[in-house]
């Protein structure tokens, strides 16, 4: 923002100087305010973004809350499932997945799992990779973001 707002400080110099035409002024300072509206409709997404993921504090207090209320219930149906022959069937299975990737988020994007490289690694080499997923909220708030990287 601070670079077009010099950028038609330098075109308002010239046309004082006499040093461009009217029309090639006018018509710069159109391009500039293009720039200024793309850029600012950028920051606007940018701040959704950053809104939508959240802080260490709540991820730690969201893990601990989880932690707790699902402790019992976790360690209780892993017993079910360890003495049922056949466990989760295929449709139970992708009625889970279904279910916590179901929807967008608040930026637009799709639910789902976005895998990309970790920038700065050495071409030729074994990758590290950065996995973001984009899921329902299992406890509480508006979106559910996990992330890691794998060696």
């Amino acid at each position: 923002m601070k670079d077009v707002l010099s950028k038609r400080d330098k075109i308002l110099d010239l046309i004082t100087k006499s040093l461009i035409t009217d029309s090639q002024a006018e018509q710069k300072l159109l391009d500039l305010n293009e720039l200024e509206e793309e850029l600012k409709q950028r920051a606007d997404q940018l701040d959704i973004q950053i809104g939508n993921h959240p802080t260490k504090e709540e991820l730690k207090r969201l893990s601990q809350s989880a932690a707790q209320q699902f402790r019992k219930r976790v360690s209780a149906k892993a017993v079910v499932a360890r003495r049922s022959k056949k466990g989760m069937t295929w449709q139970d299975k992708r009625e889970l997945v279904k279910h916590a990737f179901d929807g967008d988020s608040l930026d637009g994007r799709p639910h789902g799992v976005y895998i990309h490289v970790i920038d700065g690694q050495q071409k030729n080499r074994r990758k590290r990779w950065k996995v973001i997923l984009h899921g329902q909220p299992m406890i509480e708030g508006d979106s559910c973001v996990t992330q890691c990287a794998s060696g």
